[in-house]
């Protein structure tokens, strides 16, 4: 059993999605910019969903 795996049930707990820094990654992308995110390693999918929740299509990539 991985680490991930065993960890995988607390991950958000333990690596909560900061909503300032959704906002300063946001702030970096030019507004004329398509709104489309890849998420590699997207683990539980807490940031892809915060960008998601913004207005962004997002593909989160997890490593089975």
């Amino acid at each position: 059993m991985s680490l991930y795996d065993r960890i995988s049930r607390l991950y958000d707990e333990l690596f909560p999605v900061n909503p300032a820094a959704v906002e300063a990654i946001e702030s970096m992308i030019p507004r004329e910019a398509e709104k489309r995110i890849l998420d590699l390693g997207a683990a539980t999918g807490g940031h892809a969903r915060a960008f998601a929740d913004r207005g962004w299509d997002i593909l989160g990539i997890v490593n089975f």
